[in-house]
């Protein structure tokens, strides 16, 4: 076919404007180093390896798919063999994933919690007000003295805390009791549906996503490990995006690329009521507007732009640094894009990343995002 007939969903400016922000915010923290950081913590931050997914809820398309680092028409021509080599590499597409290696694993980490507690209040709408005491370590409740426990973030004591509490705060011992009083089966199974493990139906790219199945649910670590989104799934930006566009709204799109496809890539999916997805809301809402939210910062004020997302710092294999992240969707009363943001190998909490990159596009984008509300 003719390949002027093809209209794709990227917009230029968009793309530009997340590139943009994304520099940015890496500019930010590195001009602003703190003593406790790392020398690979420092070296990352002079070298941007970054992605921003941005999913539009009216249809599927995605207007905005960056990475970075990355070249130019003429650098691809002239110099596509240095761009192999080039230790950034710049021909992997972060937002869609793949080509991974095993310190760069795209796991999702408290970006993931969300599944977890929709899978509690699946099972049991009740479970949203049950309180967990974190005093910043976690055993499974049949451990032995001798047991090795999982620490919460930081190290630090929540104290009691209610599911909302618990995702506004990030609290891991609060998700690993209730990762154990699920099961994995049962997260296992919503992941499975919501398209985790799976090609999302994305046109272009390679697939990066891995959902191990419930061998290892027996092995109570793994489980409480899996409720954090660490060991047990891998995801980009794009799934990522897409997920929190179901929670946002009830549906399920599968992603696309060919600008007019039509709506009938909306796929089945699992269905929250209205009043679990509204409390999931306000959840994630708070993790930016409460000053407790780990995504609140009054120097990039997000409850401007009306913003329900989860920050999430991964670990990965070995000695590297972790990854940032933040997800979510805007606005949250009546949600038009849903969006990830990745800082691969960042070293930073995703609040201070990858947030802020978020900032920085919406303060520039925003009149041509919601041109009713400007």
């Amino acid at each position: 076919q003719d390949g002027k007939d093809l209209r794709l969903s990227f917009d230029a400016a968009w793309s530009r404007l997340a590139e943009d922000a994304l520099r940015r915010a890496y500019a930010e923290a590195r001009d602003h180093p703190e003593p406790a950081w790392s020398e690979a913590v420092v070296a990352a931050l002079r070298e941007p390896r970054a992605a921003f997914a941005l999913l539009d809820l009216r249809d599927g398309s995605v207007p905005v798919a960056v990475t970075l680092p990355t070249y130019t028409q003429e650098e691809w021509r002239q110099k596509y063999a240095q761009l192999v080599q080039q230790a950034g590499n710049p021909l992997r597409q972060r937002a869609l994933g793949g080509s991974y290696r095993p310190g760069e694993t795209p796991y999702p980490g408290s970006t993931y919690k969300p599944l977890l507690a929709a899978a509690a209040l699946l099972k049991d709408p009740n479970l949203a007000q049950r309180r967990i005491d974190c005093q910043g370590t976690w055993k499974p409740a049949r451990a032995g003295a001798q047991s090795v426990a999982l620490h919460c973030d930081d190290h630090r004591s929540h104290g009691s805390v209610n599911m909302e509490e618990a995702l506004m705060r990030s609290c891991n011992v609060y998700f690993y009791s209730l990762a154990e009083e699920i099961g994995y089966e049962r997260m296992y199974a919503l992941a499975t549906a919501l398209g985790f493990g799976k090609w999302s139906g994305f046109e272009v790219g390679i697939n990066a996503e891995v959902l191990l199945p419930p061998e290892r649910a027996q092995d109570a670590w793994f489980v409480a490990r899996s409720g954090i989104g660490q060991v047990s799934v891998v995801a980009s930006p794009l799934q990522m995006a897409r997920f929190y566009g179901w929670m946002a709204t009830g549906q399920l799109w599968r992603p696309h690329l060919a600008a007019g496809t039509a709506a009938e890539y909306l796929l089945d999916s699992p269905n929250l009521a209205d009043q679990q997805r509204a409390w999931l809301s306000q959840a994630l809402r708070k993790v930016v507007e409460d000053p407790r939210g780990t995504a609140h910062d009054s120097r990039w004020p997000l409850e401007r732009f009306r913003v329900a997302g989860k920050t999430g710092t991964a670990q990965v294999e070995g000695n590297a640094p972790v990854h940032a992240w933040f997800t979510g969707w805007f606005p949250h009363d009546h949600p038009r894009y849903a969006f990830a943001v990745l800082g691969e190998n960042a070293g930073l909490h995703g609040g201070d990343l990858a947030a802020v990159a978020l900032y920085y596009f919406l303060e520039a984008a925003w009149k041509e995002l919601m041109p009713a509300e400007s």
